[in-house]
């Protein structure tokens, strides 16, 4: 996961992580979250699945 939605979006157009972008709402208590690097806001995001799923806010896919 990015905080930067424009990396999100070219690492999906770049097709390395599959073509789909979802905005996520991950300021609930269950999910634990760290910035893992802080030049390109990439995100580490712990949580299981079906939490995360429920916090989708927006999804689309990116062209390749």
């Amino acid at each position: 996961m990015w905080l930067d939605r424009n990396k999100a979006q070219t690492m999906a157009r770049s097709g390395h992580l599959g073509t789909c972008v979802a905005e996520v709402d991950i300021r609930r208590n269950d999910i634990y979250w760290a910035v893992t690097n802080e030049s390109t806001k990439h995100v580490t995001v712990w949580a299981p699945p079906p939490v995360l799923l429920g916090c989708v806010l927006n999804s689309w896919e990116e062209g390749t």
